[in-house]
């Protein structure tokens, strides 16, 4: 994903807006046509039907902001999530629903996508330009780990898309074959297995059977409690197999990315 530079000044977004049904994608299309969103708009390009979608992405569009307008997830939204991921890993996915507001927990509940919304929702303008405005603002994707980027992950079950810094780790959850995702601002409970999650982020470590962390949110290593101190307070078990392994890739990390991980 690449941000496109408007003169020189301003910083803009080719969207694209992809529809289960036209009625609702040119809906939310006018939403781009002289309000607010428009400063942050380079281009709009809008597809409905899955099949269009999926043979324009062959092209290789090189767009950075999808908005994905559904009323069926499993049927539509997850399959068009899917094919946009297959061409560009690191685009940003917004999902907007044409289901009641008081849909939005079901379909949570099954995606992480970095922006949720209710076509009918009374805020939408604002929350849109909002969040485009904070994903102009994070780093860029490549950019080094202290620098941030994104993190994405999909399985079967969930699409996980999160700015990479404001993970911290991930646990074993009570639920058979879920587990927690902790942020700086949010615990979220996913299915998805640590063993898929520790490699999908060269920022990740298993530290334990029941913890995976993200390495440049580690606030200290206590050696002697065999503990993890982490940016948001958490303490974290290391396993005693893996306190060799945990402290070579911090001091790899202090070393060559300039990281200021304590060790104590």
């Amino acid at each position: 994903m690449k941000n496109s530079v408007d003169g020189g000044k301003s910083m803009k977004f080719d969207v694209c807006i992809c529809s289960e049904d036209f009625a609702s994608g040119e809906c939310f299309c006018q939403k781009f046509n002289g309000g607010p969103e428009l400063s942050l708009v380079k281009r709009v390009c809008h597809l409905s039907s899955l099949k269009r979608v999926a043979r324009y992405l062959t092209q290789k569009p090189n767009y950075q902001v999808y908005f994905v307008v559904f009323a069926h997830w499993d049927t539509y939204a997850l399959k068009v999530c899917r094919l946009i991921r297959a061409v560009d890993k690191f685009a940003v996915i917004s999902l907007v629903t044409t289901q009641p507001v008081n849909a939005m927990a079901i379909i949570q509940s099954r995606v992480y996508p970095l922006n949720t919304y209710s076509i009918g929702d009374s805020d939408l303008n604002r929350r849109i330009v909002t969040d485009l405005k904070a994903s102009l603002r994070l780093p860029m994707i490549g950019s080094s780990q202290k620098n941030g980027g994104w993190f994405f992950f999909e399985n079967k079950s969930i699409s996980l898309q999160l700015p990479l810094l404001d993970v911290n780790y991930f646990q074993t959850a009570d639920e058979p074959h879920k587990i927690d995702v902790v942020t700086n601002f949010s615990k979220r409970t996913v299915t998805a297995k640590l063993s898929e999650i520790v490699v999908a982020n060269p920022s990740f470590i298993r530290v334990h059977r029941s913890f995976v962390v993200n390495v440049p949110n580690i606030e200290v290593m206590d050696r002697s409690l065999q503990m993890l101190m982490m940016n948001n307070g958490d303490q974290i078990p290391v396993a005693r197999r893996m306190m060799a392994e945990v402290g070579a890739r911090i001091r790899s990390f202090n070393a060559g990315e300039g990281g200021v991980i304590g060790v104590q």
